[in-house]
């Protein structure tokens, strides 16, 4: 149980890493550098990459990936830790 367990968690836990490289990859594709270190009003980065993707000027895999990836991943690993709990190993 302890070997599904850390698999899981290891699994959850790529995928949520995956979903981060993919918010920080559409973040750059719309504003560049400076994106992470200017705060700016207006449409999210999100939102704008959604435009550059319905434009086919942006790859749709990282507007995919950071939606599902963080919150796949973060889920997987929950569980995976309530699964922890639930069924101790002795």
């Amino acid at each position: 149980m302890q070997n599904i367990v850390s698999s899981l968690i290891s699994v959850g836990f790529l995928l949520f890493i995956v979903g981060v490289l993919s918010r920080t990859y559409m973040i750059f594709a719309v504003n560049g550098a400076q994106a992470l270190y200017t705060f700016q009003s207006g449409r999210t980065p999100r939102r704008e990459y959604e435009l550059l993707v319905a434009e086919h000027r942006a790859p749709a895999w990282p507007l995919f990936m950071s939606r599902k990836g963080l919150l796949l991943g973060g889920g997987i690993c929950a569980g995976a830790i309530l699964l922890s709990y639930l069924f101790p190993t002795r």
